[in-house]
């Protein structure tokens, strides 16, 4: 399938979803009518489907998608005819939608002509609406004003300039929606600052996200202030749907916070929040830091999802698909701010790097970002902000930045992901902090990054959001145990970074909600940074995308202290590798194959410390709740255990799959 169009599908779901629940309970008829938008801008030259068509393949017998825009560019042709004669209008208006989406286009008009065109512009605008306002099923209809002339238009002589779209034609829709008493979705604006177009002619990913996006907000919003008072409550509360904060650092230790015994680091600001909120003592990430990234914004184990055409699924550090849905994407239809703040890392590494995988095409209205937590350049969604940062700086920018982004958003629901760089090295702290700990640089950094959470934290009370907010506060993975002093902690747990010991990804979870949220308790249930995700949407009353398989469970009853038992099989993996599975406190290793040694191998296993690097080459069963070091193989005494955890591993090679076994329900192409 064409690239590109791969990459518009999801942002297409969130504007159908946002469509159904206008008419919830019965299919959802969506017909689109008009120019390029509608056929997927031009694709159909390249021998490539409709978007629509291959929607209503993907949605199922829920929905009916109409395509009614083919050839639709051609209306506005020298010689004009009247768009409401086309065979695409009478079949559109046969098909009886719930929900029309008009876009005429100017690029087949002639500038000289336009006096006498605009009349028929007019005409094709006003006759469309009306026709399609008469139907039975009564639609809402909303027209799109053009889009930003593209640089190709520059050698084409029948063009419009843009001058005369933003002066002459987009007043025109304006007053024609206005007259008609329909909604304007303004593609102008929306664009304007956009490089849309990789090859000058054809609109790129980025576009075609923004125009999807545009229009799906647009449709959200409708569907808010059309919500009836018998409708389902759709959050915690009518008047103001609760705010997420998600904090994030770089491969600090499970045990590197006051809270979670650090001996010489203090972390008083944490250790706070775990005192008025609950602290997670077996809580799961990944093994490095992009994998974890990736599950935690999208609810999938990692070898679930879809990464970019040009990763090539070596480098574990993926170029995430923008077809992959992420929290911001289904917060944002309810109306939330979203913004990202840090290290990315889901825009791929080296030669897979792309930087039209930014944040900003992942359903952030805001970013600040850095592709890894080197000495990466800041961008502000494609663009270049910072190109040689001050790593000493970086923790107190991200925090200022995060701040403002709270003070602008404190009068509507908002969605931040602060995800700093520390304390992954190289290691840097600003001169307040240096030397200040007993735990050399490294426990310098991290009661920096305590004392910049007690900042978001104090902002946060001060602005009266204390009581609508949810904070957590993470890490990615384990410790780097290969940076030596500059590495973090994570007794009493095994291993490191990379590993699949409990000290490679079992690492530090915070969720802090006054009010909500039972204060000083600690929960030992099994959960993992895939749970967000569909707990998030829980908990503002989000959809769950439900067109692909989510490994993540809806764990709000665990933060709120109502559910105490969870019983769930989590997975290891290495990279590609499988390597073990965790049922209640029981946990199996499974020996290393030859893939294992020869994909993974030697490279992984030197980051961790030399009594955690030879293979492993029998089943290996620990104890969790007995042996949280994982020192004794019980796998001999416990047959059926190994033959229940066995069971799962099956399960998780043909679902979701290992080295180059693609599970049933995966994602990777």
């Amino acid at each position: 399938m064409n690239r590109y169009l791969r990459r518009i599908f999801p942002v297409c779901l969130v504007l159908l979803f946002c469509c159904a629940d206008v008419h919830a309970g019965d299919p959802t008829r969506v017909a689109c009518v008009g120019d390029s938008i509608t056929y997927g801008f031009g694709i159909e030259k390249r021998k490539a489907l409709s978007y629509p068509a291959q929607l209503q393949g993907l949605l199922g017998d829920q929905w009916i998608v109409g395509n009614f825009g083919k050839n639709g560019a051609t209306v506005l042709k020298k010689g004009h005819a009247p768009y409401w004669k086309a065979p695409q209008f009478r079949a559109a208006k046969k098909f009886l939608p719930d929900v029309v989406i008009i876009k005429l286009g100017t690029n087949d008009s002639r500038p000289q002509n336009w006096p006498q065109h605009k009349s028929d512009y007019v005409a094709d605008y006003v006759d469309l609406i009306r026709g399609f306002q008469n139907l039975a099923s009564k639609p809402t209809v909303w027209i799109c004003t053009p889009a930003p002339v593209y640089p190709g238009a520059a050698v084409r002589k029948n063009r419009f300039s843009d001058t005369v779209i933003r002066e002459e034609v987009i007043p025109l829709v304006h007053k024609v929606a206005e007259e008609a008493g329909v909604g304007v979705i303004d593609l102008q604006s929306a664009l304007s600052d956009q490089a849309w177009f990789s090859d000058g002619v054809h609109p790129n990913a980025r576009g075609a996200h923004v125009i999807a996006k545009t229009v799906a907000e647009a449709l959200s919003a409708d569907h808010e202030r059309k919500r009836k008072p018998t409708d389902p409550v759709v959050s915690e509360s009518d008047e103001k749907k609760p705010n997420f904060v998600i904090i994030l650092t770089d491969d600090q230790g499970y045990q590197d916070l006051g809270c979670y015994g650090s001996p010489n680091i203090k972390t008083p600001h944490i250790d706070r929040m775990a005192a008025e909120g609950m602290k997670f003592t077996s809580f799961y990430a990944q093994t490095v830091c992009g994998p974890s990234r990736a599950s935690l914004l999208t609810g999938s184990y990692p070898m679930r999802t879809e990464r970019d055409p040009g990763d090539d699924g070596l480098m574990p550090h993926p170029a995430l698909s923008l077809n992959e849905v992420t929290i911001a994407e289904i917060l944002k239809p309810l109306g939330y701010r979203t913004a990202m703040i840090g290290k990315w890392d889901l825009s791929g590494r080296q030669k897979a790097f792309n930087v039209d995988l930014h944040p900003g095409n992942q359903g952030f209205d805001e970013s600040f970002w850095t592709e890894n937590s080197r000495d990466g350049a800041i961008r502000k969604g494609a663009r270049m902000a910072i190109k040689k940062p001050d790593r000493s700086a970086l923790t107190r920018l991200y925090t200022d930045k995060a701040i403002d982004f709270v003070e602008r958003s404190k009068d509507q629901p908002f969605f931040l992901y602060l995800a700093h760089v520390m304390p992954h090295t190289k290691l840097a702290v600003s001169r307040e902090f240096k030397g200040k700990s007993k735990a050399g640089l490294y426990g310098d950094v991290i009661e920096e990054l305590d004392f910049n959470v007690g900042r978001l934290l104090t902002r946060i009370k001060e602005l009266g959001l204390d009581e609508n907010t949810w904070v957590i506060f993470t890490s990615d993975n384990g410790p780097w145990w290969i940076q030596g002093p500059h590495a973090g902690h994570c007794e009493p747990l095994r291993s490191a970074k990379t590993s699949t010991y409990e000290g490679g990804l079992r690492v530090p979870f915070i969720v802090r909600a006054p009010g909500k949220v039972p204060a000083g308790k600690t929960c030992d249930l099994v959960c993992a940074n895939i749970d967000l995700l569909p707990t998030i949407a829980k908990l503002s009353g989000a959809k769950v995308p439900g067109d692909r398989v989510i490994d993540g469970l809806d764990i709000s009853g665990i933060f709120r202290g109502s559910q105490v038992v969870l019983n769930r099989p989590y997975f290891y993996y290495q990279h590609q590798a499988l390597r073990a599975v965790r049922l209640g406190d029981w946990k199996l290793h499974l020996p290393h194959s030859a893939l294992d040694r020869t994909k993974e191998g030697k490279q992984w296993q030197s980051h961790v410390p030399p009594a955690d690097r030879p293979y492993i080459e029998e089943l290996t069963l620990y104890n969790l709740k007995d042996d949280i070091g994982e020192t004794t193989n019980v796998a001999k005494a416990h047959p059926e255990i190994v033959d229940q955890l066995m069971k799962q591993i099956v399960f998780a090679k043909h679902d979701i799959g290992y080295h180059d076994v693609k599970g049933r329900n995966t994602r990777r192409k």
